[in-house]
Formats: C-alpha cells, structure tokens, sequence
C-alpha cells in the first residue's frame, strides 16, 4: 500500500512528522506511540498491520522531543497529535476512527478527545495506559469511549483498581498479560513475548468486532 508523509504542523509553526498508509477507504486508524517506543514497536507495529490489512487508513505520529518535562512532553503529544489529525481530516474523509494509544500516548490521546468532538465517537485502544495521569481518567469516566484497556502485571504503572474503574465507565473491554512488562514482554521468555502480540492481536480483533 502506498506511503505517504503528512505536512502537519504546530500552531508555532514547526512541522510534525507523521506517516499515512493509505489503504483506499474512510476508515482511519492513529497511533499515538509513547515517549521513548515508537509505533516500529511490536505493540504498535502489529496492531497497525491488523488496521491495514482490514482496509484501514494507518496514520502514525512521530513525536520529536527536545529537552523538556515530562509534562511537557504530554503537551507536546497531544498538539502534534491533534495537529496531524487536523490535516489528515482537511484532505480526507474518515467515517470511522480508530485510536490507538501506547503510554505517554494515552496522555496524548486523552487530551486529543477532550479537545477534539468528533473523536469522541471513536473507538479506542489503551495499551499500557497511565492512569496515573487524573487526566486520563477523567476523559475515559467523562466521555466514555468505546475501549480496550491493555496492561502488564509487572508494569509499574499497571493499576488494576483504576483499570476497573475504566472499564465500569466505558462498558469497555481488558486484556491483562500476567508477567508482562511496560513493553508488555515477559523478561527471559523470547516465546511468551511472542505469544503476548498474537494475545493482543486476538483480543483487538474481539473488540474489533464487538457491535
């Protein structure tokens, strides 16, 4: 399928980069990766693969971050998160949304929901969310978006209270990986790693298919 770059750019000017597989049809999936795990990783990568092989639209966003804070990355995230988003939709029409966040990307997509009504209708995909973050819960428990909640057990930002929280709120759906880490890797075990990105597959084709 053809590849293509979007001219994104922020308020201030500066440009974002971002990838566009186009895949024909007005059905778009956006990733959103995380601070240091960009949308080449497993998590991301296949996912992505699955979007594409069902006639998805893959946008991809690649932040660049300077020296900043963390919170400041978050910020950042999110402008060239809606920033892209604001392009792609000036040149092509998406009736159906797919967004897909990994980590700091949550924190991105959280904020790109508040900000964006149109996305709120989307369906979205929370791998290794920061609940943490009040501001994630209070986007999931505000606007209750259709969603698949995914976590490690060995990931320190793992919260399964919280997680249930989510999941009261949306009607939503979960898939938690015993002994997986942040990258959502079993450390030491090359085949239950393995195992873990068809398990995640699965689970996103369930919610894929979910009326």
């Amino acid at each position: 399928m053809p590849t293509d770059r979007l001219h994104a750019r922020l308020p201030d000017g500066r440009p974002v980069a971002s990838t566009w597989i186009r895949g024909g049809g007005t059905h778009v999936a956006l990733l959103l990766p995380g601070r240091g795990y960009t949308a080449r990783g497993p998590v991301l990568h296949y996912p992505g693969l699955w979007f594409v092989q069902h006639g998805y639209d893959v946008i991809s966003v690649d932040y660049v971050f300077s020296e900043m804070s963390y919170p400041d990355m978050v910020a950042h995230a999110a402008a060239c998160a809606a920033a892209v988003w604001a392009t792609a939709t000036r040149s092509h029409r998406c009736d159906h949304v797919v967004l897909v966040g990994k980590s700091l990307g949550t924190q991105a997509m959280a904020r790109l929901i508040d900000q964006t009504p149109e996305l709120r209708l989307a369906r979205c995909v929370w791998l290794t969310p920061i609940f943490a973050d009040n501001a994630v819960m209070e986007s999931i428990e505000k606007h209750k978006p259709r969603s698949l909640f995914v976590g490690g057990t060995s990931d320190a930002t793992f919260d399964s209270e919280r997680m249930e929280r989510a999941l009261s709120a949306t009607g939503g759906s979960k898939l938690v990986l015993d002994g997986a880490n942040h990258s959502l890797e079993r450390p030491g075990d090359v085949r239950a790693s393995v195992a873990a990105i068809s398990t995640l597959l699965d689970a996103l084709e369930r919610f894929m298919t979910k009326e």
